[in-house]
């Protein structure tokens, strides 16, 4: 039952021929069914993405959606990009076996919604060689899931660049609210897998946890009734560590994967029929790290510090490539009469190298992208416990790009304690990705009249700048 900013849904109905099985020993957990809440504590669900800051549902000025913990226990869907079918105006579209696109508000743009920020536990897992998310190469035990939440309209004021059509903050469980074994599988006629995790305690104030999980896509099936090529699977681990001292929580977690992906790839060819078919196995690896402190100085006012490391590796299908990003991100919030202040800011560098290739080329081959920001946001009062405002902007410098603000401003009237009415302006940018500046790709081979092979060839823009949206 995914929570709307205003109503809450009813529990969607999913037909799924999948068996599954769950076992769950020593948890500590309490339960948080939403279905059993009501409508006021539903209003008063506490989310994080629209300020940075926690905050309940009913005052969030913005288009937001909540996929909560009872969502993923009932629905039967077992991707994150399958589960994001429960928000309203999210729109999913699968390829094939191993490829998904998620969008906002129908913004279909080819194989990567390049306009959607979305990070999973404070880290981004937006891709700038593509623009987009590779869901292929994130996976997580379900159960182990706090929540989802979506918020469709600009958010680049507070997350900067890309947060176009929207942002999807994945949120995981504290390690103190996993403890215990659990053991999940899946046998279905397409998909396989299952999981393994165990919590336990390293001293009274430190939790930990560990998993691992498998998961298997046979071939989709053509028109034709033929296998289509696109099988996959995919090993994935990781831990979490948590620790809570008087007023710091201290938080270190990281994951690793490797994934087999069979790609039916066609490009131009200069033997007749000019266009060549292979199969090949695709080899995806990697891995990240993240660290998060942060200090509780009073009600209302918190510092934290993040620092996160991810790397990643395709190989065998053309072009073989690699990225690699660092980032730190500090953030202050306090509050002050009616005011509640945050600010922060960061640097991140992201590197990438492609290895040469006759189909697809990159020129140059590596870049590198160092973004610096800065944000401040305010929000307050205009007349009391009625009319609140929130201004606030992004200031953020991409070497690719140059500088780049991103203001909005604002508005919410609360009716009574059920009804509110919001609204905004908002200026949000998205920077060019590595395919629209760099890439070198042939796209066909076409014999002349004399007999001659002429090949087309489309070049990236070198010169593109960032696109932007006033909402």
């Amino acid at each position: 039952m995914p929570l709307h900013r205003f109503i809450p849904f009813g529990r969607a109905a999913i037909a799924s021929a999948v068996l599954a099985t769950t076992a769950l020993a020593q948890t500590t957990e309490p339960s948080s069914d939403l279905a059993d809440m009501g409508l006021e504590d539903l209003m008063n669900v506490e989310v994080t993405t629209v300020s940075r800051r926690p905050e309940p549902i009913r005052h969030a000025p913005a288009a937001i959606t909540v996929i909560g913990r009872d969502d993923f226990q009932h629905s039967g869907l077992q991707t994150l990009p399958e589960l994001l079918r429960l928000v309203p105006g999210m729109q999913v579209k699968r390829f094939n076996a191993a490829r998904w696109v998620v969008t906002s508000r129908a913004n279909f743009r080819g194989l990567f919604a390049d306009d959607l920020l979305v990070q999973f536990d404070g880290r981004s897992i937006y891709t700038p060689i593509f623009g987009g998310t590779q869901w292929d190469q994130h996976d997580y035990i379900i159960q182990d899931l706090e929540r989802i939440e979506v918020i469709r309209g600009p958010g680049a004021t507070l997350w900067g660049s890309n947060a176009v059509g929207g942002v999807i903050n994945i949120v995981s469980k504290s390690a103190f609210n996993t403890q215990g074994t659990l053991v999940t599988s899946t046998i279905g006629n397409e998909f396989q897998g299952g999981g393994v995790r165990y919590g336990g305690m390293i001293d009274d104030e430190t939790a930990y946890r560990i998993y691992t999980k498998y998961r298997n896509f046979w071939d989709f099936q053509t028109a034709g009734g033929d296998e289509a090529q696109d099988d996959w699977d995919m090993l994935q681990g990781g831990f979490r560590i948590d620790r809570r001292s008087g007023p710091n929580l201290l938080t270190l977690q990281g994951d690793i994967f490797s994934s087999r992906i069979t790609t039916d790839s066609i490009y131009p060819s200069f033997a007749p029929p000019y266009v060549a078919r292979e199969i090949v196995n695709s080899d995806v690896s990697g891995g990240n790290l993240l660290a998060r402190w942060t200090h509780t100085i009073s009600d209302g006012s918190a510092f934290s510090v993040q620092m996160y490391y991810d790397r990643f590796t395709r190989s065998t299908v053309p072009p073989e490539m690699e990225q690699n990003a660092l980032d730190i991100d500090v953030q202050h919030r306090l509050k002050w009469d009616d005011h509640e202040f945050i600010w922060g800011g960061g640097l991140r560098w992201v590197g990438d190298a492609m290895e040469p290739d006759p189909q697809i080329k990159f020129d140059p081959q590596s870049e590198d992208v160092y973004i610096s920001n800065l944000f401040v946001q305010d929000s307050f009062d205009l007349i009391p416990s009625t009319l609140r405002a929130t201004l606030g902007t992004k200031f953020e410098y991409n070497t690719m790009v140059g500088l780049e603000i991103q203001p909005s401003a604002r508005l919410t009237w609360t009716v009574d304690e059920h009804n509110s009415i919001w609204g905004a302006v908002s200026y949000a940018a998205k920077t060019p990705n590595r395919v629209e500046k760099d890439i070198i790709l042939p796209l066909a081979v076409v014999p002349a009249p004399d007999g001659a092979l002429v090949q087309a060839i489309g070049y990236g823009n070198d010169n593109i700048d960032s696109s932007h949206l006033l909402a």
